[in-house]
């Protein structure tokens, strides 16, 4: 850079130095001016002065060259934060001024390996931290939330998407599209997609929390100094030009994937993107800020990294030629496409780029990044190569909560090839289903029993829920959730309408006896070490709360309950008493099924009678996936837990009796059962040291089955109106907005008419589903 005229004035000189000295007893003998060879447009100034005795002082200078007032406004906002260079003094069509950080030997990174990395990213926590901070005072002094962009609202847009070199490398993006021969797409959908990408994110509405992001987190824009061993101790980012009001999630992401490749990031992506969040959270904590409010892990942070990595990857594509050469591409395809032919470094990370983009369009749902995760989790080793992988549809209704998916991943491990089979649950797409997802909070409820509960067991070493549970090797919130394919291992799901054997009933029942086993050893266990009566309820409130048996006001759980049971009394009548019981009018039955129902209410609230335990709540034979051998059965697993509860085990035992049995063999074997589970539960907690007589003694536990028997059969009532349907008819009904909305929270009459009329298994199961709730309600009510 040569300068063709003085920077700064004396006046401004004198200026600096008053500012910096804070005095102006000083003189000036001399200043002089000269370019930085190490920083494009910036220069060095050196200012002697005299103050009783001479001093030599030196500051870096940025020269503005362009949109010099929206660029200052940018350079400064920051002036007090620790994570730049101090800010000295500036002129808004000029200059801005900073201390020598060369001094202080900070300079350019020649490598960016792990190290660096990861300091970078603690100093972005720190950054972003610093604006969260800014807007909580300046909310609290004004008394009124504030945000940057109140004041500032050229934050709005990203003036990285608008710069001319960025607009200029979508179009050579699209131009090399169709030239690669890796490309067996039709270019057309890519481009679309990519059209899609730019114009999605020209809407800043995204609803996550937003900061100031620095927007250009190349290597050449951070500053690194280093010990005698060349390590790096710090850092600090300078050239704020693209600063934007975003998600912090852009900066992350964006300093990530300009300074790794795509193997650097399988190994590491998902350790620095925890890492970061965890700087973050100590920066905030620091502060006294609550970053589980402010940026929720799940909820925000990590739905923000999907959201956004096609963004991401976008801006990477167009802007690998800014990256990988010195020569300008300006109005010139050719030129572009023969720097493409002869540049190698070029050449080998834009088709990386386009393949990433390609991704997103053969495969919706599940990014290649998530399978980085998937497959570590999965071989606990990042020394893998990805070949492929594919998601295919099960292509029937098979969850009202949840869209079920196989997910196959090729992989070449120990230089042998290895396929991974895995079942992805997405969350639903219809509307009607979303809405009691939302108000269910279903997904939420399953990453809280799989991400904390189960790790949680595993801490203390209790083995038992592994024999209950598959693993969960991924999950996001409100979006998917995957695990093993358990059908490869031979567990199948029986036809969820007929009804079970007792052999089957027996080994179920014991496989859930051990699953209520882990919960209460748990607490047994966090009871001696806090040295207190514990709960789990107390640190899981809002996991476990009630999500379908709820009467609050305008929840699509609570209206889908209350759907059920507005449909009884059309049961009644479709299913009249065989036996024609002259004792009970129909009005005193209406009566007694209703108090029957206000017990039900009651009896899926954590009890203040009864021991307690972390259980299913939604217990029928489709959530229970058996192996068998030669018929017979040998073990199962528990799947969705989504209505996980806080209550007494027996709700699960008793409601898995009545869903799943008939009304003989329940006659036969009702107390078989009973007894069995208690005995097994029994022999779990024993094995762990702990007397089930100080737990859960054996006339308490009955006197729980007694109070738990109407819940049982109520909620049995109600879960039949869609359990026991036929796949086919309930496809028709559930394909269709309308329809599917008054099957799960309208008016069910019509749908379970038409269910008696088709169906004669519904007919069977139903009229004996009825026949014991009004056996209940007589013995009972």
């Amino acid at each position: 850079m040569v300068f063709k005229e003085i920077i700064l004035s004396v006046e401004e000189c004198h200026t600096l130095v008053k500012r910096y000295l804070r005095s102006d007893e000083f003189q000036v003998l001399k200043y002089e001016e000269e370019p930085s060879e190490d920083f494009e447009n910036y220069f060095k100034i050196k200012i002697k002065t005299l103050n009783g005795v001479q001093s030599d002082l030196s500051f870096i200078g940025k020269k503005l060259e362009k949109n010099a007032e929206k660029i200052f406004s940018h350079e400064v906002l920051y002036m007090d934060c620790n994570f730049i260079p101090k800010y000295c003094y500036g002129q808004e069509d000029k200059f801005i001024i900073f201390e020598d950080f060369t001094k202080e030997n900070f300079i350019r990174p020649q490598e960016m390996d792990i190290e660096h990395i990861k300091l970078t990213l603690k100093n972005l926590a720190g950054l972003h931290a610093k604006s969260v901070e800014f807007e909580m005072k300046k909310s609290k002094k004004q008394g009124k939330s504030y945000k940057i962009i109140d004041e500032n609202d050229q934050f709005i847009n990203d003036p990285l998407m608008e710069s001319l070199w960025f607009q200029e490398g979508l179009n050579n993006l699209n131009l090399l599209i169709d030239l690669l021969p890796e490309n067996h797409l039709d270019s057309n959908r890519i481009k679309t997609k990519i059209a899609d990408i730019f114009y999605k994110f020209q809407n800043r509405n995204s609803g996550f929390k937003q900061v100031l992001c620095h927007g250009s987190l190349w290597n050449k824009n951070i500053l690194f100094k280093y010990n005698n061993n060349k390590k790096p101790t710090d850092c600090k980012f300078i050239n704020f030009e693209y600063q934007h009001y975003n998600s912090p999630v852009v900066d992350v992401l964006q300093f990530i994937y300009m300074n790794t490749n795509q193997e650097s990031r399988k190994k590491h992506l998902h350790e620095l993107l925890e890492f970061y969040y965890e700087c973050l959270k100590n920066q905030l904590e620091s502060m006294d800020l609550k970053p589980g409010k402010i940026i929720p892990k799940n909820e925000d942070y990590d739905v923000a990294i999907h959201y956004f990595l096609p963004l991401i990857k976008l801006q990477m594509a167009c802007l690998q030629h800014n990256k990988y050469s010195e020569k300008s591409i300006s109005n010139s395809s050719k030129r572009f496409i023969k720097e493409f032919e002869t540049n190698e470094y070029l050449r080998k990370a834009l088709t990386e780029s386009i393949m990433e983009l390609k991704h997103l369009v053969t495969h919706p749902g599940i990014t290649l990044e998530d399978c980085f995760k998937i497959i570590k989790n999965k071989i606990e080793t990042t020394d893998y190569q990805l070949i492929d992988y594919k998601i295919t549809p099960l292509g029937k209704i098979s969850g009202y909560l949840g869209d079920h998916n196989k997910l196959k991943i090729e992989i070449i491990v120990n230089n042998e090839k290895r396929v991974l089979n895995l079942f992805a649950k997405f969350i639903p797409r219809g509307q009607t289903a979303v809405s009691i997802e939302q108000d269910t909070d279903a997904f939420y409820k399953e990453m809280f029993f799989y991400q904390q509960f189960i790790p949680l067991i595993k801490n203390y070493r209790i083995e038992l829920i592994n024999e209950c549970a598959t693993p969960c090797y991924f999950a996001r919130y409100k979006d998917v959730m995957v695990f093993d394919d358990l059908e490869i291992q031979n567990f199948i799901s029986l036809e969820p309408r007929k009804p079970i054997s007792f052999e089957f009933a027996k080994m179920i029942i014991r496989k859930l006896a051990k699953f209520h086993a882990s919960s209460i050893i748990l607490e047994e266990k966090l009871g001696e070490v806090t040295n207190t009566k514990y709960s789990l309820i107390n640190d899981f409130a809002k996991e476990l709360q009630e999500s379908l048996a709820t009467e609050k006001e305008n929840h699509q759980g609570g209206q889908c309950m209350k759907t059920g049971i507005n449909a009884v009394e059309h049961m009644m009548e479709l299913f009249p008493d065989p036996n024609n019981n002259p004792s009970v009018s129909k009005e005193e039955m209406r009566i007694k099924i209703k108090k029957a129902f206000e017990v039900f209410y009651e009896a899926v609230k954590p009890s203040k009678r009864f021991r307690n335990a972390i259980c299913h709540g939604d217990l029928w034979i489709s959530n229970t996936l058996i192996q068998c051998f030669d018929g017979k059965p040998t073990d199962c697993r528990f799947v969705d837990f989504q209505m996980c509860r806080y209550c007494p085990p027996v709700q699960d035992l008793l409601t898995f009796i009545y869903l799943t049995t008939n009304r003989r063999l329940r006659k036969e074997h009702f107390s078989d059962l009973i007894e069995l589970y208690y005995k097994e539960l029994s022999r779990n907690i024993e094995d762990y040291g702990y007397d089930i007589k100080n737990i859960y003694p054996y006339k308490e536990f009955m006197k729980s089955i007694e109070y738990t028997i109407p819940q049982a059969v109520c909620q049995t009532t109600c879960f039949f109106q869609l359990c026991l349907i036929n796949p086919d008819i309930l496809k028709e009904y559930m394909t269709n907005e309308e329809s599917a909305r008054n099957v799960l929270v309208g008016d069910r009459r019509d749908f379970i008419s038409d269910m008696y009329k088709r169906d004669p298994l519904f007919r069977e199961r139903a009229g004996e589903c009825i026949q014991d709730l009004r056996e209940m309600c007589i013995k009972y009510f």
